[in-house]
């Protein structure tokens, strides 16, 4: 399924940190809580934000 931005396809990762919309999201978050959301691999993103060397405890917590 298309996405409305026009790109082929639209994957959970895409949704959640790709996007436009998601990028506004997280630059918003870096603001609000001080916490950057740290660069994910798009086939591992969800390992990886629970890897304590990659995502800390409270970022993970609040991401």
């Amino acid at each position: 399924m298309a996405k409305a931005c026009g790109a082929r396809e639209e994957t959970t990762y895409y949704a959640l940190i790709e996007c436009t919309m998601a990028k506004t999201f997280w630059e918003a978050m870096k603001v609000i809580t001080r916490i950057k959301l740290p660069h994910l691999c798009p086939a591992m993103w969800t390992v990886d934000i629970l890897d304590d060397a990659i995502c800390k405890e409270w970022d993970r917590c609040v991401i």
